[in-house]
């Protein structure tokens, strides 16, 4: 055992400062606890390694804190002894063979327990005994970046955390031979341009939210490329188990947010006149992490003729007939807003295979080995009758007409919502203004975006409407439909969560009037409704890119009522009757089109905002050409000077060498009471390859100085002997040494 010295034991603790950066993000992605038994054998086994036990010694107690550490982690109800151990790794290696051939796109807890202990042991014995900083400090963050990437986790600040421990231990490990005030000297500038970055990556997204999103906007055609090759596909492939976070209809929303891909399986194919939503279910209860349904009771459907509605006050009295074509069992039927007719068919009653919940609004289809699910079902549909003007005199439903549950909301819901919510609505006097600027913040005139890919993960400890609304304010329908139902109950106005499909797309026009609707999982859709006193349930559309064809059909009929004021004047929305005026959203809950108008606007302002993102971007690079200088700057003077030798005809020999004595002076300080000559010689002493040279070119430096010799400038000969001296710079400044 050797003695412990106090730059070891200065770098054994920069150590485990770096090596500890990701103790934390592995603890919390193996759901193993606490970090605390894991952070304690890194401290033991980094004095292990300081005190430099001899081999025969130091393996048996690094093997020992290993496996006592698993055992703390995984006493599987026995105490830390050999039949343990034995246990132990035959159970994490049973794993290794189906890990090996691919079998498990995860590595079990306990096999990476085994790992990590077994790879903190090289990264410590790299930085005490070799001195190797680099390659630990690199593992650890590709470590953090695939848990960020994979796990959707922030680890930001172990990043910053691991950026400073790296640069710490850097400088230490290259100042040993420097006293204390010269190595404050030579790191201070970079410890204060070090903290300067931090600074600046830590606020400049929150002091130019604008400059972040022109850079999004111009970083449009990159990142539809890299979704083009698939790579968004790979990496949500990574994070499930074997299973790709997909579009589609999902009966678990209690945690929303992430990122989600597209998925073009067909779910049902749809033959009617008119396009519109379809419904699925409804939900009522926000948690402030998704959405769940309070009412859970169903009642077994009996009867030949079922005739549901919604509680709508009238309904039009010409409906129209739906056939539904299902190429695969569904658990659910989807249905449009309004009054079903449905003639049952007689599997369904005899075999009691269908259940109505009247709260949500959900049929369920009971599908088991027994029960055969009609692959073909038909029934007749009547929507709401009501009009604009209705909408507008209505007023918000009093408590004892609409149940309280449309009303909830999280006790922790961030007052900020609520101030929001007053705050967009301060100009309107009626309900319905109130809902359609809630709906017209969102849509058009908030500072959102549409994106499935970039949706991020909501933090453990936020509200999801929160988030969205107020920090990342990039995702798709959920997103933007929740916010509208929770805004407009934080005003007191009842609304409920609604998800199904969108309308689909054209595949086949028919004699009879009718169209063949394909409706696909990227037609997976969610949106608001809101509840109006005397007219019932009204969807909205809050979405960004997406127009419901109800709304479409509302405003139609509406401006069809009202006198012309100009031969010029045109509709806002397109007629509900053509099909091609309206967006086709082939792909609706996490994909879409732009509409035409959002389109123009952006196509109009993308030139002005490249522009702009083009200069932040110059002043970027100046900036880091700036730094890179001052980092840089003692390989720059030497390069300049390097030049300077070898080409320019007029260079002076005492110039050269009073530079070339500047650039040793910046690697091995010279005494004020030294001579050039005693410089020399104690330059010399560990490198005597270069006396020579070096002690010729002092002697001619002294004779110009001392003894008036004349300065004709450089020879050839005296060229190439100050050129040679370059490798000594270069040694002392790998290896610097002391002043005295």
């Amino acid at each position: 055992m050797n003695k412990l010295s106090f730059n070891k034991l200065i770098t054994g603790l920069l150590a485990v400062g770096l090596i500890g950066s990701g103790i934390g993000p592995f603890v919390e992605a193996n759901d193993l606890g606490s970090s605390f038994w894991l952070t304690g054998f890194l401290i033991t086994i980094t004095v292990i390694a300081l005190f430099n036990f001899k081999g025969y010694l130091e393996f048996p107690l690094q093997l020992i804190c290993l496996l006592f550490t698993c055992h703390r982690y995984f006493p599987a109800n026995q105490r830390f002894s050999f039949s343990w151990m034995v246990a132990f790794l035959r159970t994490s290696l049973q794993y290794f063979d189906p890990v090996q051939r691919a079998e498990f796109n995860f590595l079990p807890s306990n096999m990476a327990l085994l790992f990590i202990t077994l790879f903190m042991l090289m990264l410590v014995k790299l930085i005490i005994s070799y001195d190797l900083w680099m390659l630990p400090f690199l593992a650890i963050l590709c470590y953090l970046l695939i848990l960020t990437v994979f796990n959707g986790t922030d680890h930001f600040w172990q990043m910053v955390r691991l950026l400073v421990m790296g640069f710490l231990l850097s400088s230490w490990l290259g100042q040993s031979e420097i006293d204390q005030g010269q190595y404050w000297q030579r790191h201070g500038k970079g410890l204060l341009l070090l903290s300067g970055c931090l600074v600046m990556a830590w606020q400049l997204p929150i002091r130019l939210p604008q400059m972040h999103q022109r850079i999004q906007m111009a970083s449009q055609p990159l990142r539809a490329s890299i979704r083009s090759q698939s790579f968004y596909q790979m990496i949500e492939f990574a994070r499930g188990n074997g299973q790709s976070a997909t579009t589609g209809f999902s009966e678990n929303d209690r945690e929303l947010g992430g990122s989600v891909i597209p998925n073009d399986e067909i779910v049902f194919l749809a033959r009617q006149q008119a396009p519109h939503y379809w419904k699925v279910e409804n939900k009522d209860y926000y948690s402030g992490r998704g959405w769940e349904s309070s009412e859970t009771k169903r009642e077994v459907i009996s009867q030949e003729i079922l005739v549901v509605d919604e509680g709508h006050r009238r309904y039009q009295e010409d409906g129209e007939s739906i056939e539904l074509t299902l190429p695969n069992p569904l658990r659910y039927v989807p249905k449009p807003q309004g009054r079903l007719s449905w003639p049952l068919p007689d599997s369904y009653r005899v075999n009691q295979m269908l259940e109505y919940n009247t709260e949500n609004h959900r049929f369920y289809v009971n599908l088991g080995p027994e029960n055969s699910a009609e692959s073909v079902l038909r029934y007749r549909y009547f929507p709401p009758d009501y009009t604009l003007a209705e909408l507008e005199a209505s007023q918000v439903a009093e408590v004892g007409e609409v149940n309280l549950r449309y009303l909830q909301l999280p006790d922790r819901l961030p007052e900020r919502v609520v101030e929001l919510a007053n705050q967009i609505t301060a100009n309107s006097s009626t309900g319905y203004e109130r809902v359609k600027a809630i709906e017209d913040y969102l849509k058009n005139t908030g500072n959102f975006r549409y994106s499935m890919e970039e949706a991020e993960t909501v933090p453990t400890d936020q509200d999801y409407v929160d988030f969205f609304l107020f920090e990342s304010q990039v995702g798709y329908c959920e997103h933007f439909s929740s916010s509208m139902v929770v805004l407009a109950r934080a005003l007191g106005i009842p609304a409920r969560w609604a998800k199904g499909f969108s309308e689909g797309r054209v595949t086949q026009s028919h004699d009879d009037g009718t169209k063949t609707y394909s409706i696909t999982n990227e037609n997976a859709h969610a949106w608001p409704e809101i509840y109006f006193q005397g007219v019932g349930w009204v969807p909205f559309e809050p979405t960004k890119s997406f127009v419901s064809s109800e709304q479409v059909a509302l405003t139609t009929v509406a401006q069809s009522d009202r006198p012309e004021t100009s031969g010029d004047s045109q509709e806002l929305l397109p007629s509900s009757n053509s099909q091609e005026e309206l967006p086709e959203n082939s792909a609706t809950t996490h994909s879409a089109q732009r509409p035409e108008q959002e389109a123009t606007a952006e196509d109009k302002s993308k030139t002005k905002g490249i522009k702009q993102t083009l200069q932040w971007f110059l002043v970027i690079a100046l900036s880091l050409c700036l730094l890179a200088g001052v980092i840089f700057r003692g390989r720059l003077m030497l390069g300049w000077w390097c030049l300077k030798v070898r080409y320019l005809p007029n260079f002076h020999f005492v110039n050269a060498y009073e530079e070339l004595l500047r650039l040793l002076g910046r690697e091995r300080y010279r005494l004020p009471s030294e001579t050039v000559h005693q410089y020399m010689t104690r330059l010399t002493d560990d490198y005597p390859d270069h006396m020579e040279n070096f002690k010729q070119l002092t002697d001619k430096y002294e004779g110009i100085i001392y003894r008036s010799t004349t300065d004709v400038g450089l020879t050839d000969s005296e060229r190439l002997n100050l050129l040679s001296l370059v490798p000594l710079i270069l040694l002392l400044k790998e290896k610097p040494g002391k002043t005295d």
